[in-house]
């Protein structure tokens, strides 16, 4: 089985994908040959539509360009199937990328679901505009393995400068709401114990003014409990972070998915999120907390929870086992052979 992956850049989940495959059938990886219909493959494996775009709202003419391409390889034989990592992009505008996301979805011939609730929530979003004989499937989404895992939680906090009995609370991932930046700081300060710390690298900042409390905001500035940067973590120093942090915190509040679940579980610490997409079945699946946005009274339960965990005692997360890269792999080559078969 011959598989094309279009890539032009490296993005991590990409990689893992392909690495678990890769043993089980012929994969290319020319993003050219995608644009220009070259070669023949049996897959054409996509991600996020806007990625093949580079990151960058089409034009009308490239959209109608996109259609003739994926129709000339389904006329050539090869299935078309894209992962759905979102409803839209994570963008200032994500309206700009509906009708490209439309393109995609009603010409591609099945779509890989990273949970159950993406099925259900994809039916009836596109209700009327998906192809009769499209398949869906759910893959679940492949642990991280790309990783360095090598530190203690004291080698962790030492390189960090941080206090052994600290509380620390990680936000891993960027912070770009207004609603997840208050629900951020409103969690921490929830958590009950002067000896804290939040570490946020992934902060947004606005190029006006933040959109929290302006008095609420000075107080952050001015307080050397809470490290929140706008910077880019190496993968070589991400294991730092999850290492020295007591827990992840999870601020989505209404997205389809997110990896960060995926690398606690790689360095095997606790996290607690919000009732969303099909982060609440992973967080379920884990027996980690989760709780229902606006409600203080489940963040302050969840965030009691999650605290008492003691991450030290081993692996808890059953994600490890059910998500690694054979059996993601193999659940992919499988399903593309179910496709190729029903021709």
């Amino acid at each position: 089985m011959r598989v094309l992956v279009p890539v032009y850049d490296e993005q991590l989940f990409i990689t893992e994908v392909i690495e678990s495959y890769n043993s089980l059938c012929t994969v290319e990886t020319s993003f050219e040959n995608f644009w220009l219909n070259k070669g023949t493959y049996d897959v054409i494996h996509l991600h996020w539509p806007e990625y093949l775009f580079k990151w960058k709202p089409p034009t009308d003419i490239e959209l109608l360009l996109l259609e003739k391409i994926l129709k000339n390889w389904q006329e050539n034989g090869a299935k078309i199937v894209i992962t759905r990592h979102n409803y839209l992009p994570h963008s200032p505008n994500p309206e700009r990328f509906e009708t490209l996301y439309e393109v995609i979805y009603k010409t591609v011939d099945a779509v890989i679901h990273l949970g159950a609730y993406s099925i259900k929530e994809y039916k009836i979003r596109y209700d009327g505009l998906l192809p009769k004989k499209q398949v869906q499937a759910h893959i679940p989404h492949p642990i991280f393995t790309n990783y360095p895992n090598t530190v203690t939680k004291s080698e962790a906090r030492q390189h960090l400068n941080i206090g052994k009995d600290t509380v620390v609370m990680l936000v891993f991932g960027e912070v770009r709401k207004a609603s997840e930046k208050n629900l951020v700081l409103e969690a921490f300060d929830a958590i009950d114990t002067k000896d804290k710390l939040l570490i946020a690298p992934g902060w947004k900042f606005s190029k006006t003014k933040e959109p929290i409390n302006s008095l609420k905001w000075l107080k952050v500035k001015q307080s050397k409990k809470y490290r929140i940067t706008q910077e880019f973590i190496k993968n070589q120093r991400v294991q730092y972070y999850f290492k020295a942090a007591n827990f992840v915190f999870l601020p989505r509040i209404d997205t389809l998915n997110s990896g960060v679940p995926f690398l606690a579980a790689f360095f095997n610490t606790p996290i607690v999120g919000c009732k969303t997409g099909n982060i609440t079945q992973v967080l379920k699946e884990n027996g980690m907390p989760i709780f229902t946005h606006c409600s203080k009274s489940e963040l302050g339960a969840a965030l009691k929870q999650v605290l008492a965990i003691d991450y030290v005692q081993g692996d808890y997360f059953t994600v490890v086992e059910s998500r690694n890269a054979l059996t993601t792999g193999e659940k992919h080559i499988r399903f593309f052979e179910s496709l190729l078969d029903n021709c």
